[in-house]
């Protein structure tokens, strides 16, 4: 009797995860300040393009259209500023219980990067930039599993997340930074 409700249940939670869901786009807006200084007290410094591309690869990973970012601080022309102040604005999908067109479902993402030895990424994403980058914006979806694994203590580090976001049904079944 233990076996078939456990079934069950493992068979229900199934077919809800994978089921579309009533969605609808809901413009956010996020602003922060990146810290520059890495988990092992060195201080990072970024050019505010890096930071505004590295922003936008992960907002569309995570199913985000409409994506306007904008970085002041960090290193420019004729500065050098050991903060990045980063301003956000995009469309998410939210569920919602009214009548839409729109549907979501829950699909997987994988963030996964080691540096070489050149010091970044296959991916061009750096460990510190992207833990401080995803801190913030993670809290912006509908995630259903998170699972984070960071290394950011040098020059040499690596990340690994994974997890299950809501996102709209025609952004494809898996997305990943790799």
């Amino acid at each position: 009797m233990k076996s078939l409700l456990l079934g069950l249940i493992v068979l229900a939670s199934a077919s809800f995860a994978s089921a579309d869901t009533p969605v609808v786009a809901e413009s956010t807006d996020v602003s922060f300040t990146l810290r520059h200084i890495r988990d092992d007290g060195a201080r990072v410094y970024y050019a505010a393009d890096v930071v505004e591309r590295a922003a936008e690869r992960i907002l569309e990973a995570l199913g985000a259209t409409d994506i306007n970012v904008r970085v002041r601080g960090g290193v420019g022309v004729g500065e050098v500023s050991p903060f990045s102040r980063i301003r956000a604005r995009f469309s998410r999908p939210v569920a919602t219980t009214g009548a839409t067109e729109l549907l979501g479902s829950f699909q997987e993402f994988d963030f996964a990067g080691r540096n070489s030895r050149s010091g970044s990424f296959g991916n061009g994403m750096d460990c510190h930039l992207f833990k401080e980058l995803f801190r913030v914006i993670k809290t912006k979806f509908a995630i259903q599993y998170l699972q984070e694994s960071y290394r950011c203590y040098s020059s040499f580090g690596r990340f690994d997340v994974r997890g299950e976001v809501l996102a709209f049904a025609d952004a494809g079944n898996f997305v990943s930074l790799q």
